[in-house]
Parts: structure tokens; sequence; C-alpha cells
């Protein structure tokens, strides 16, 4: 008598039905998740169009025209933006790229493929773990490039280990892009690296390969880089390195439920467990060494999590691996548990953390951050209409406002200003910062100063209620005095102050 083939076996020819309804439940998870959050376009992201969009013009990688500052850390996204905009306009080509990419990833995960356990479904679990964390779904869709970074870790990784004829070049080549599209690259490609190097089956020839590609990728870009902004480093380095520092561990306390944490403990206990420690390690390395920088640097401002993803697809392969090898009876009760008990922390974590049992609110926080941002637009829509096209303005806000409003832009920020970035990162205290700063706009004599305002508060509903910060002292500055005055106009049916020089254009 013959025995019936598994439908979903790589011997079979006939339809994998299984597989299908793997696919089908993430792909129905990840677009819910970015439809959701599809509303919501992180500030900092215009900063990378108005790059893609010089770049497209013709005007070159810059931020104002004719001043070359590297302000940003992803040029393989920015590249891809500007051939983007020629098709279709930003913001929303960076969110259809950046959801054609999270697709991608969860591709690459769900037909992973293993020499020793391809029987077993390691790749649909390790893309249900990634397409169930709310953190993934907003940064596939935010603007920014973590989609893209993510895909090019988990491409190279893939077709290193999860396929059965590796490429190590093509692998180093990946490595590299992912580098040109977030600095973190190098990070992994080093650690991943490590198990590599220490194989004793591992041949030079074989570790040659991956330096090659990875080197044929980063060696030309670092090159431009310093024939084109005259440094080794990104301008965002001086100013980024010091805002953070010291908040690594409330990052990861607060972001934690919606990582897939449960996994973490899963794919540890594995390099004590499992058979496959080498392979584990190669995995697990990169993740957690990437996880120390993350803490170094204190994470950042921005909500759910964004250094967090890219760690993610990580600790899924490496949780899925762990579940995979339990015993037959352990599996039909153990991973279905494990599996609905993460998704349901991460899932759930938007509005409450299962693991701190409190409140998490990040809804409020978008939906709070949201209409401060449609209000920066309108501003920035209406020094676009209103002021001259050679007219330049000073803002601490270097994205929505510069971006809609194409005036020249004076960074208080210091991302996009090479002078006022090494004061950021050199100054002694806040308040000498803040006193240089202002020194370097004042004789820069800019044609408009947007105040630094107490809040995110630009329009106001009645004009009696503007007050700058009061950490603000240029006002207090006789020069400011002599060459500024103080203008109220009216957006959209409230109010918006702003210091005019006063020989410029009366509107």
């Amino acid at each position: 008598m013959k025995l019936k083939k598994d439908p979903a076996s790589p011997g079979n020819a006939g339809f994998p039905i299984r597989s299908i309804m793997y696919a089908a439940v993430i792909l129905s998870i990840t677009v819910s998740g970015c439809v959701f959050f599809w509303f919501y376009t992180v500030e900092d992201a215009y900063i990378s169009f108005r790059y893609a969009e010089n770049f497209a013009a013709g005007e070159g990688l810059v931020y104002n025209p004719g001043e070359r500052v590297e302000g940003y850390t992803n040029f393989l996204w920015v590249i891809l933006l500007g051939f983007g905009s020629m098709l279709s306009e930003l913001p929303g080509a960076a969110k259809q790229l950046g959801f054609v990419f999270a697709l991608g990833s969860l591709a690459l995960l769900l037909t992973w493929k293993e020499q020793d356990i391809h029987r077993r479904p390691v790749g649909p679990m390790a893309a249900f773990l990634l397409s169930v964390s709310p953190g993934f779904h907003l940064w596939s869709v935010a603007g920014l490039e973590t989609s893209l970074f993510v895909f090019l870790l988990v491409a190279a990784v893939r077709i290193d280990l999860g396929s059965r004829k590796p490429v190590r070049f093509v692998s180093g080549v990946l490595f590299g892009l992912a580098t040109l599209t977030r600095p973190e690259g190098l990070l992994f490609f080093l650690l991943y690296m490590i198990p590599q190097m220490t194989d004793l089956r591992s041949s030079p020839r074989r570790i040659l390969s991956y330096f090659a590609g990875f080197g044929l990728v980063v060696i030309p870009h670092q090159l431009f880089r310093l024939a084109y902004y005259g440094s080794w480093v990104p301008n965002t380095f001086w100013v980024k390195g010091r805002r953070f520092q010291g908040g690594g561990w409330a990052y990861f306390t607060r972001y934690a439920a919606m990582t897939g944490c449960i996994g973490f403990i899963i794919a540890v206990s594995g390099l004590w467990t499992s058979n496959r420690k080498r392979y584990l390690s190669a995995l697990l390395l990169p993740a957690t060494g990437y996880l120390a920088y993350v803490y170094h640097i204190g994470g950042d401002w921005m909500p759910m999590g964004r250094f967090l993803v890219p760690f993610q697809p990580f600790l899924a392969l490496s949780a899925a691996i762990v579940l995979a090898d339990y015993h037959r009876a352990a599996r039909r009760i153990g991973i279905p548990v494990v599996l609905i008990l993460s998704a349901l922390i991460a899932m759930t974590s938007v509005n409450f953390d299962l693991l701190r049992f409190k409140p998490s609110h990040y809804l409020d926080v978008l939906a709070w951050e949201y209409p401060h941002y449609r209000d920066w637009k309108e501003v920035g829509l209406w020094f676009h209409e209103n002021a001259d096209p050679g007219d330049v303005m000073s803002t601490g806000l270097g994205g929505i406002i510069p971006y809609y409003s194409r005036l020249v832009n004076i960074d208080r920020g210091g991302l996009n200003d090479k002078e006022i970035a090494h004061i950021i990162y050199h100054a002694r205290s806040k308040v000498l910062e803040q006193r240089l700063i202002d020194r370097i706009i004042l004789e820069r004599n800019p044609d408009y100063i947007l105040a630094e305002p107490a809040s995110f508060f630009i329009l106001r509903d009645i004009p009696e209620s503007f007050e700058p910060d009061p950490s603000w002292t240029i006002v207090n500055n006789p020069l400011f005095r002599q060459r500024y005055v103080e203008r109220t106009v009216v957006i959209d049916g409230r109010y918006f102050t702003f210091y005019q020089r006063i020989r410029a254009k009366e509107f």
C-alpha cells in the first residue's frame, strides 16, 4: 500500500495548501497593521524627502542647494526615494516602498530553507513572530528606511544560512547595501562574521568572499562621501551621538512587549539545548550585539521602538529554530501556545503592556503628534506661497516645515548644518550650546526665524497665547531686537507667530 505524501512536502508537486495558509494569515496581519498606521509619517522622514527631491531635481544630494552637508544616515533609501519621487509624490512613495520591503522580508522568512530541518515550519513561524509586531507595522510605513534595512539584513542571512547553496559573495554585497541604508549594517556584518571566522571548516577563500562583496559596495560609497561631503562620517554623527545616552534600559523596557521578547528567552536557551549552536550563534550574536549598541546610544525619541525592529527577524528565526527542535509531543502543544502568547503580548502592546502590566498609550502619542505635524505642513505651505524663493529661514524643526516651504533653512538642530553640529557635539553645557547657536544664526542674518515654542503648538486659537521657550535666549539679544520684528499671521483660521528681518519682504 502506498503512503500518501504530505501536500506541503518537498517531494510533492501538488498544490502547497499549508504554505498558502501560512502566507495568507501572515499577509492579513501585516496588511491590517500597516493600513492601520498608514496615517503616520514621522517628522524626520521629511529630511530624507528633501534630500531625495533635490537629488531628483539635479541639485545633488543636498539639504540646501549649494551646501554639501550629509544630514542623513540612509544613503540608499534617499537614492531610492529620489527615483520614486519621479513616479509618485512623497511621502506616498516612501510608504509604498516601505510596505513592499516589509512584505519582502516576510517572504524571505516564509521561504526559509534549512538542510537539516526543512520539513518543519521554521520559516512560517519566524514570519509570524515578526508579522505580529506593531513596531514592524509602523516603521514599515512611517517614511524612514527601517523596512529596507530589515529586508537587506534578512536577505544577506537568507542567502547564506537559509539557502541550500550559499552565495557568500552576494551575502557580503547585501550586508554592504544594508550599511549604505543604515550605519549599523557594518556592526551586523562584523558580528555575523565572527562565527564564520571561528568555524574550523571555513577556509580563507570563503571568508574573503564575504569581505569582497561587502567592500565592493561600501568602499566606493565611503570614497564618494569623502570626496562629496569632505568627511569620513555623516554630519548626524556629531548631533545624535550625544542626544540619548543613558536611556538604553528605559528604551528596552518601554518597547520590549512588541518585539517578541518571549522568543528571546527561547532562542537563548537553544544555545545550551539545541544541536545547532553554531547556526544559532550566527543569528543571535549580531542581534545581541546590536542590542548592546542600542543600549549604548540610548535609543531615540521616535515612538514604538524603531531601533528594535532590525533585531526582531533574527530573534524570530532563532526562536523558531529552537521551537522546531522540540520533541514532537511538545511541539503539538508548546509551539501553538508560544506563538499565540507572543502574538497576544505584541499586538496588545499598543494599548496595554502585558509585561509591565500598565497602559502604554502609544496610539494616544501618535494621535497627539499627528495634528501638530499637520499644522507644521500648513506653516511650510504658507511660507512657500508667501515668501520669495531666495529667502532664508531658521528653525529647529528640520523636516516638515522646510520640506513644504522649499526655502533655504538654517537647521538649528544641526543635522543639516556642519557648524551647528560641531557646536552641539563639543559644547560643555546646554546653555553654552544655545548661546553659540544663537550667535551663528544672527551672523547669517536669515529672513525669518521661527520661534522655539514652549510646546508643539505652533498654530494657536488666540494671538495672545504665543510665548517662546524661556531657554530660547536669542529674543533677549540686542542685535536680534534691532534686526527682527515679531509678526503674527492667520493660517487656516488660526494664528502663527514668527520673527521677520526688518528689511525682509512685507506680508
